[in-house]
């Protein structure tokens, strides 16, 4: 059997565990503290254009495989040409860990939301601050967040009233942009072959290369020709 455990031991173990209780008060109420001053920030930024800005605070997002996570913020700003939204994580601490990084790592793989800032205090280590740029992660300063906040501001106040009907897309949401015009950059010329990049290298200026599409009786559909064999055309009376 193990030997007892002497008063002086048990009273030494029980100051260890009060000091280290209380340094985790401690940090836990700076946290809050610095997480109150990012949302005054926020609010106040709502306040000014309630209709443009919407703020929530710990959000409850439920992810692909049902777990419910809560960012400190999130972020919603309403553009003429788009709804953009941020995740808002913020952290006090004189050397800031990698677990919210590894939070955003996660969260990011399994939702929509893509776009996220981390604002922390006054400093970073360079480590951790070259893995959140890896990561896509903007990492601002509490100053530099009250500026990027103030420019959100600055947009926002002279913008022209919001579209209707409402077909904005939800920028930060989606995983991959359809392009309309990639098939059409890669249809080589039926006059002359020669394809939007080809042409362009050619052009010391590096002018637009574009087509005229036409459609046709064939397998395709439709088939290009460049502007110079359109001109071409026309010139010959062979272009309709």
């Amino acid at each position: 059997m193990g030997r007892a455990l002497s008063s002086q031991t048990l009273g030494v173990v029980g100051l260890c565990t009060r000091r280290e209780t209380d340094l985790a008060a401690r940090s836990n109420a700076k946290g809050m503290k610095f997480e109150l001053q990012v949302e005054e920030l926020l609010r106040a930024l709502k306040d000014l254009y309630p209709k443009l800005i919407q703020v929530e605070r710990h959000p409850r997002i439920v992810l692909q495989n049902e777990e419910i996570v809560y960012p400190d913020f999130r972020l919603t700003v309403e553009l003429p040409y788009e709804r953009s939204h941020y995740f808002i994580e913020c952290q006090n601490r004189k050397r800031s860990s990698k677990t919210v990084l590894h939070k955003i790592q996660h969260v990011r793989g399994k939702q929509a939301v893509k776009t996220f800032i981390f604002v922390y205090s006054s400093s970073i280590s360079e480590e951790l601050l070259r893995a959140f740029k890896a990561e896509g992660v903007m990492c601002l300063a509490i100053e530099a967040f009250e500026d990027f906040l103030d420019r959100i501001s600055s947009t926002v106040r002279v913008q022209p009233p919001l579209p209707d009907p409402d077909y904005r897309p939800d920028h930060a949401m989606l995983a991959k942009l359809h392009d309309p015009f990639k098939e059409l950059r890669e249809i080589p010329c039926c006059v002359c072959g020669k394809t939007p990049a080809d042409v362009n290298r050619e052009r010391a200026k590096g002018e637009t290369f574009t087509f005229h599409l036409f459609d046709v009786e064939d397998e395709k559909g439709r088939f290009a020709v460049c502007d110079d064999c359109y001109r071409l055309l026309e010139e010959q009376g062979n272009a309709g």
